[in-house]
């Protein structure tokens, strides 16, 4: 496989695509294209269907990008393309966080002079409090009695 410039004006996004991008997603597609620059290639079928990488190419329409690194997918089967357009959006959303981590990498970014809000990385901000906050609601659900049993190994 190899990745290849087309220009944005020829590619077709997928009719039924289901997946729908805000306008302040795009916003955040845009910073992170402007921040990094376009580090994920747009799959494409033989045809320049977009497959994947809707929202990343209408980023680049509104940075006037001429062209975008793109990716045939050529072998898929019509059948495949479909799937593939579900399961690569889905497959994301299945992940989870390491809310502790998050926190530091976070809080490290905030440190530094980084556009990370822009990009929408700083909700992950309010996220992790959320989780936090959620954890702490849940522990303090258990009785008193099998929390300090659960923290204090010396506890009858």
């Amino acid at each position: 496989m190899q990745i290849e410039q087309l220009n944005v004006s020829e590619l077709i996004p997928y009719a039924r695509n289901s997946r729908t991008h805000s306008d302040e997603q795009i916003a955040q597609i845009m910073a992170s294209i402007r921040e990094f620059g376009f580090t994920n290639p747009v799959l494409v079928d033989g045809g320049g269907v977009i497959i994947a990488g809707h929202g990343r190419v209408t980023a680049a329409m509104r940075l006037n990008l001429k062209t975008v690194p793109c990716l045939r997918l050529g072998h898929l089967t019509d059948a495949q393309k479909k799937a593939y357009v579900i399961a690569d959006n889905k497959l994301a959303l299945n992940s989870g966080w390491d809310t502790e981590m998050l926190r530091i990498e976070l809080g490290e970014l905030s440190d530094q002079d980084s556009k990370i809000d822009e990009m929408g990385a700083g909700m992950y901000k309010g996220e992790t409090v959320s989780l936090e906050a959620r954890r702490q609601k849940q522990a303090m659900a258990v009785p008193t009695e099998q929390r300090r049993r659960d923290t204090d190994p010396d506890a009858p």
